[in-house]
């Protein structure tokens, strides 16, 4: 249950925020692992040339009530899509199962090139006849080009949609408080009562707005990745799998043979991590180490009782293996459990 706190920027200017944690008056830290990564990009951006950090912005936790905390999710943008025949043609483009799809609850896949790689994920949404795409904004021209790419036959209108934005409502009593918006539905990005929302403006309900930075931290903290910052390339090595993102029963789609070819003959060889760390690095992407570099840290941050925690990338043996696992620096990085296990 998220607490709300203040925070300085540069020890000059205080506004309200978000920590992860339940306790009080701690420090929250947030390492942002790409800068500009929400603005507007079509080349797929590539985890191994991410450019330095910026000073880290630091959270200094007071004690406040618990309530929803809104935030305007400027790293996502909205694609629209209208027309005869939309559900057919997106059946044959994402990842997804078209049939799982409902008014009340979003679609999680990913739409891949030809190669089986990623544009980007994104979660579906049912607008009446209208379908909403959520998708990462560094991906969001580069999104909308892939689906226009195979639309011949099809009269369809596919465009990003500049009036609808991303809130976020994350904490205790969101998804009640969301009942009565009209582009809601429940999705647990920093906690395990939460909701997106879509709105031309900032939706009028009693919540707290918080800083996108604020919401970054607790996604981190709470083990949720990111594309373009904690994956790009094989979705099938980001855990598409286990977030529940793919089918391999609806038939064809865009990239299939590859991803099939990852899933039954043993070539998904990376898996997405989250874990624990005993500080937080000074740079990110920060090599996890074996007895040599075999992995990627790519976002960090403590959490509200100023615990550090990060995601980042690994081989599926080293997981496997067991192994002792440090940064450079030798200090011990622990991996969790993803969302739904218990060991």
């Amino acid at each position: 249950m998220p607490d709300l706190i203040r925070y300085r920027h540069d020890g000059k200017h205080r506004h309200s925020g978000l920590r992860a944690g339940i306790h009080a008056g701690v420090r929250c830290q947030w390492i942002p692992a790409c800068a500009g990564m929400t603005s507007v990009a079509p080349p797929r951006p590539s985890l191994a040339h991410l450019p330095s950090l910026a000073t880290p912005v630091l959270y200094d936790g007071i004690e406040l009530k618990n309530l929803p905390l809104l935030c305007h999710r400027s790293a996502y943008g909205v694609i629209a899509i209208t027309g005869e025949r939309v559900d057919d043609y997106l059946q044959g483009q994402i990842t997804q199962d078209l049939r799982r799809l409902t008014s009340d609850r979003l679609l999680y896949a990913a739409l891949l090139t030809p190669q089986g790689k990623a544009v980007c994920d994104l979660w579906l949404a049912a607008d009446g006849a209208r379908r909403l795409l959520i998708v990462p904004a560094c991906a969001l021209e580069a999104a909308c080009a892939r689906l226009r790419r195979f639309s011949l036959g099809y009269t369809l209108t596919i465009a990003a949609d500049p009036e609808l934005t991303l809130w976020s409502l994350q904490g205790a009593g969101s998804r009640r408080m969301a009942q009565a918006l009209p582009l809601a539905w429940p999705l647990e990005e920093s906690d395990d009562d939460g909701c997106w929302l879509l709105a031309k403006a900032q939706p009028a309900i009693d919540a707290t707005v918080v800083d996108e930075a604020v919401i970054e931290a607790a996604r981190i903290a709470y083990g949720t990745p990111r594309f373009g910052i904690d994956w790009c390339d094989f979705p099938l090595n980001a855990n598409l799998i286990e977030r529940d993102g793919i089918s391999f029963d609806k038939g064809c789609f865009v990239g299939q043979e590859v991803a099939s070819r990852m899933r039954w003959r043993g070539g998904i060889r990376k898996t997405l991590c989250h874990c624990r760390l005993a500080h937080l690095p000074d740079r990110l992407p920060a090599n996890i180490c074996t007895t040599a570099p075999v992995g990627k840290l790519t976002s960090a941050a403590l959490d509200g009782d100023g615990t550090p925690y990060g995601i980042g990338q690994l081989p599926i043996e080293t997981v496997k293996a067991n192994s002792r696992l440090t940064l450079e620096d030798g200090s011990a990085v622990t991996l969790l459990p993803h969302k739904g296990e218990t060991s």
